[in-house]
């Protein structure tokens, strides 16, 4: 069983750390939403979540979104890419580091076009490790979940960024063509 120690991200100005005690601190500043592309219609800048998803913690907490994304427990972005460093607290060697996802293409949900793992031992220069792309076609019916977790072989790191890629722009052949695609993240895996 992937075993997640602690996660530094931010999320709508709060940064968040969970470690043991999973304490959630206000950003000093919180970022701005990125820019509206033109032709949006959905108003939705970068994260959302639905139900118990609980924010950024949701990463972390051992719980696993289902094939129902719409009763909660998935963080979805659009317009953006996903990214979240764990703090292993000191160095260790790591096996396999990725995180789980979710496709409803007719949701305009989508698979990331890639994820990069990368890995650190002071959390400032990450070098990458891993480079996974998903094997779930743009067109797929259906909710598709998939685990993308790159096998590292033991590389030791004190840090590990998982770096999902956006879909990006919503293909001419679906209804939601031109606007942004989202991307549903749930747990991030490390081992």
């Amino acid at each position: 069983m992937p075993t997640s120690a602690a996660a530094d991200s931010t999320f709508r100005g709060w940064a968040v750390t969970a470690l043991k005690r999973r304490s959630i601190r206000r950003s000093a500043a919180p970022p701005p939403p990125p820019p509206v592309p033109p032709g949006s219609g959905s108003g939705l800048y970068s994260c959302f979540t639905l139900g118990p998803a609980g924010g950024p913690l949701a990463l972390v907490d051992g719980l696993r979104g289902d094939a129902n994304w719409r009763t909660g427990g998935w963080l979805g972005f659009q317009y953006t890419d996903f990214s979240a460093t764990v703090d292993l607290g000191k160095r260790l060697p790591v096996r396999l580091a990725g995180a789980s996802f979710l496709q409803d293409q007719r949701s305009w949900i989508w698979m990331p076009s890639a994820v990069i793992v990368s890995v650190s031992d002071d959390g400032e220069r990450f070098r990458p490790v891993a480079q996974l792309s998903s094997d779930v076609p743009a067109h797929a019916p259906g909710v598709i979940l998939r685990n993308m977790v790159a096998q590292l072989d033991g590389v030791v790191a004190r840090y590990v960024r998982i770096h999902a890629k956006n879909f990006g722009t919503i293909p001419d052949w679906h209804l939601g063509r031109g606007d942004g695609a989202f991307i549903f993240v749930d747990e991030i895996l490390i081992d």
